[in-house]
């Protein structure tokens, strides 16, 4: 625990116990402190919490989950002062050798220091994987960065609008992937 801060323990209706750290006066940190190599189950869990499934997600929810997660977790030795904990947004038509398909993707960068000193990077990303159609190949690609919580409201707006989300809205997708992988 970081000196001066106090500890807290939530009590869950499941049989999980949330350990958060409180910070000292004037600290900007506001959520959970979680180790780098637990941000995928840690997500899961939070999908689960919510009633969720990645084969219920739609865009509109599993994007929304993850700008929460982006918001409310920290992540330890990920500092945001360094781009470790930042936040991409991104569309378009790929072929990742399976047949091309039209993605929606939100992915959370994390860098850090803590394996043998040594700079890892891992990103933490949903996709969301749609039959190619006109529409959506009309949509074009692009993509978007956030590198700290308080620019969230400015990306959230960002997203909405984008016309990969506008041309996806109403189409359920074909595959949901989340994935945990070093960049």
């Amino acid at each position: 625990m970081s000196s001066g801060g106090a500890a807290s323990v939530l009590l869950c209706p499941c049989p999980v116990v949330v350990v958060r750290y409180l910070p000292c006066e004037g600290s900007s940190f506001r959520g959970l402190l979680m180790k780098f190599r637990a941000v995928h189950k840690l997500f899961l869990d939070r999908l689960t919490l919510a009633g969720l499934t990645l084969e219920t997600l739609t865009p509109a929810s599993g994007i929304e989950m993850m700008l929460r997660f982006y918001e409310e977790e920290r992540v330890d030795r990920c500092s945001l002062d360094d781009d470790g904990d930042l936040l991409q947004f991104q569309w378009g038509l790929y072929d990742w050798g399976e047949g091309e398909r039209f993605e929606l993707n939100i992915s959370r960068q994390l860098m850090t220091n803590e394996v043998a000193g040594d700079e890892q990077i891992r990103q933490l990303a949903l996709t969301f994987g749609f039959a190619p159609t006109p529409a959506l190949a009309e949509a074009g690609d692009g993509d978007q960065w956030c590198d700290t919580p308080e620019g969230l409201d400015e990306f959230r707006q960002f997203i909405t609008t984008s016309a990969g989300m506008q041309a996806t809205t109403g189409h359920l997708p074909e595959r949901v992937d989340l994935t945990w992988d070093e960049v």
